[in-house]
């Protein structure tokens, strides 16, 4: 439930929510990759009525959960408020008929009431289309009208909500109800806006014939092998596989010991079985990429030849740094954003071309050597758990001081493998030169990152002036 970038800062285009545009997996290597997805169908919606913006890629949107006539007589019952400790998503469905008296125009609306303290949001649903966007512990928006048509006066209702916990102790949903927002005599008529219902064939998942994992690690350096397992698995309430091969796609260059597939015979219903290579990366892999490895399971079925391919991302990273100091303006980035232009080395920002920024100065004081960046702005570097302390001069660069033309305020955060390890707090034109050395001991990621303060980014050059790291045991 991220938003869009914003770059303008008196618009309210940061309120438009468009899905997440960053993740960190805390004490993870893992190397994150994106994938779109979005209303079940993608370009070929299969609700060609609500459209492409009634829904995200949430498992129940794409299931069809939100939609009248859905079978949810298995679901368990639910009274609100109801709390949930576990973060995720937990949906509620339930039908209504208003029996809205007729000659009259009622306008009706969606009410949730719950403790502010409660960090959840929701996503409400009426008849299938999308009502608003609740956050409970921000608000203000409480109650969310229902457009007429949409709304069946006299007839069959159905409200879904998912409640997006934020954290582990908070989440659920509070009261949901019904509320008049006016009622007026009038002749009025609206007629029923199309909703279509729930349909089997177009929205239930197939049954799968098998599953296939694969566990590697999640990252890998070129020249070294690492051991790859995969595991077969087949549903309880499967058919048996038979003639059942293990065979690993690997990225160009790559091998696998043994060579040849894996034969493990047949599965049974309920039943699993594992496959182990060893996978050698080429000495002249590319570094700071990811490999996808895939391991695809052939087999007969019922008398029919099938087939079901399971896959792991891994990063292929770089040795770690070698013992002794490291600009990080002299390191390859791994990935890089910049709220304007491109993230510059060795100068400040300029305009959106690389190169055209001038020298870093914070305060009267030029420094040879860093990064200028522009809220918002996230640099990661490779380390490889061989470093031990990161050293930088932080402070809105001074080609923005004395400027009226817009707001600069920035914060700098300092990440190690997706962890903060410092913070700043506001910063602006007036604050001194912060010179900051954290703890980064074997950390084997770094992240640099600046954020607008929540004022906009007008004038926000922030400058990680004379950055670099202390390593200490790389070869």
């Amino acid at each position: 439930m991220g938003h869009n970038e914003d770059f303008t800062w008196n618009s309210d285009d940061h309120k438009q929510p468009r899905g997440l545009t960053t993740a960190y997996l805390a004490g993870s290597d893992a190397q994150i990759t994106w994938r779109i997805q979005g209303a079940r169908g993608g370009e070929q919606p299969v609700d060609t009525v609500r459209g492409h913006m009634n829904n995200g890629g949430l498992y129940g949107e794409r299931s069809g959960w939100t939609l009248p006539g859905y079978p949810d007589r298995t679901w368990d019952d639910a009274t609100l408020p109801a709390s949930h400790t576990t973060p995720g998503i937990a949906w509620y469905r339930t039908t209504f008929n208003p029996r809205l008296p007729k000659g009259q125009d009622v306008s009706v609306g969606v009410t949730i009431t719950d403790d502010p303290d409660r960090n959840y949001r929701a996503l409400i649903y009426v008849n299938g289309w999308l009502m608003g966007n609740y956050v409970n512990d921000t608000g203000p928006q409480h109650t969310f009208p229902i457009p007429n048509g949409i709304l069946r006066t006299d007839g069959k209702n159905t409200i879904a909500i998912a409640s997006w916990s934020e954290d582990a102790k908070s989440g659920g949903l509070g009261k949901v109800g019904l509320t008049t927002l006016g009622n007026v005599t009038s002749s009025l008529r609206v007629a029923d806006v199309a909703a279509p219902a729930y349909d089997a064939a177009t929205y239930a998942d197939p049954a799968t014939a098998a599953r296939v994992s694969v566990v590697a690690p999640d990252t890998v350096e070129p020249g070294n092998s690492y051991q790859v397992t995969t595991t077969a698995a087949v549903p309880d309430d499967g058919t048996a596989l038979r003639d059942l091969t293990l065979s690993p796609k690997l990225p160009d260059g790559w091998t696998a010991t043994p060579a040849d597939p894996v034969r493990l015979g047949t599965l049974k219903p309920g039943a699993s079985a594992k496959a182990r290579w060893t996978v050698t990366v080429p000495a002249d892999q590319k570094t700071g990429t990811v490999a996808i490895l895939r391991v695809t399971a052939d087999f007969t079925r019922a008398g029919k030849p099938g087939s079901v391919t399971g896959e792991q991302v891994v990063a292929t990273q770089p040795p770690p740094l070698a013992t002794g100091e490291h600009y990080v303006s002299d390191l390859p980035f791994q990935s890089s954003s910049n709220g304007w232009g491109p993230v510059e080395r060795d100068q400040s920002v300029g305009e959106n071309a690389e190169g055209d920024g001038l020298p870093l100065t914070l305060h009267d004081t030029v420094y040879d050597k860093g990064l200028g960046t522009h809220a918002a702005s996230s640099v990661q570097v490779w380390l490889g758990g061989t470093c031990t302390t990161f050293h930088a001069a932080l402070g809105l660069d001074q080609e923005t001081y004395g400027r009226s033309d817009g707001p600069a305020t920035v914060a700098y955060t300092v990440l190690a493998d997706g962890t903060p390890v410092y913070e700043s707090g506001t910063v602006d034109r007036d604050t001194a030169t912060k010179k900051i050395d954290v703890d980064v001991a074997g950390a084997r990621r770094l992240e640099l990152v600046v954020s607008d303060a929540g004022d906009g980014n007008a004038l926000d050059h922030a400058d990680w002036a004379d950055a670099k790291l202390t390593c200490e045991g790389g070869v």
